[in-house]
């Protein structure tokens, strides 16, 4: 994937935890839940509501999956 700098980095992160959300087999609990997890947040993030909270559940997420 090439992004150049016209692009918001926020909104590509946001479609591709749309995708891996969408394409996310669901046989594991952690990507089951982590993928619908970062949906949520990211879509906070983009609206500019994302707390400090949710930036380090995100980081959970990350560690987990």
């Amino acid at each position: 994937m090439v992004i150049n700098q016209s692009r918001d980095l926020r909104e590509v992160l946001h479609s591709l935890a749309q995708f891996f959300a969408h394409e996310s087999c669901g046989k594991c609990l952690p990507c089951q839940l982590g993928t619908q997890r970062q949906l949520e947040i990211m879509g906070r993030v983009i609206q500019g509501s994302a707390s400090e909270a949710d930036l380090e559940a995100l980081r959970d997420v990350e560690f987990t999956m």
